[in-house]
C-alpha cells in the first residue's frame, strides 16, 4: 500500500500528520478510534477496514463525512472515496480504488479523468 508521509500530512494538516499516519498505517489504532467503533456499533455487519479507516480519519480531519466517487473501471478513471471538506478543490485525504492514500483535492481527479 501507498500512505502519505508524515512531512506530506504535516504539511497539509498542521499538528495531525502523525496521528494521521497512525490511522492510515495501523489497524489497531483504527479499530480503537471512537468513530470507528460508534461506526461498528451502528452497522448490522461489521464494516471495511477501509471504511473504518476512513471514517476515523474523517473524524480527525472535522470534515463532513465520507463520499464516494463512482470511476468507469479504467486505471485512469478508479472510483475513490474522500473525507468531504464541502469544498471541491480544498485538500483532503483520498482513497482511490487500488486501495492507495493520497493528499489532494478530489475536483482536480474528476477534471483529469472521464467521470460522470
Amino acid at each position: 500500500m501507498n500512505y502519505p508521509s508524515v512531512k506530506t500530512l504535516e504539511r497539509a494538516f498542521p499538528g495531525k500528520g502523525e496521528t494521521l499516519r497512525k490511522l492510515l498505517t495501523d489497524n489497531d489504532a483504527v479499530n480503537a478510534h471512537p468513530a470507528a467503533i460508534a461506526l461498528v456499533k451502528r452497522c448490522y455487519n461489521r464494516p471495511t477496514m477501509s471504511h473504518m479507516r476512513m471514517t476515523a480519519l474523517d473524524a480527525e480531519l472535522e470534515t463532513y463525512g465520507v463520499e464516494f466517487v463512482r470511476g468507469n473501471g479504467t486505471r485512469n478513471t478508479q472510483s475513490f472515496e474522500y473525507c468531504n471538506t464541502e469544498e471541491t478543490y480544498a485538500t483532503t485525504i483520498i482513497r482511490m480504488q487500488s486501495g492507495q492514500y493520497r493528499v489532494g483535492n478530489w475536483g482536480d481527479i474528476v477534471e483529469r479523468g472521464n467521470y460522470e
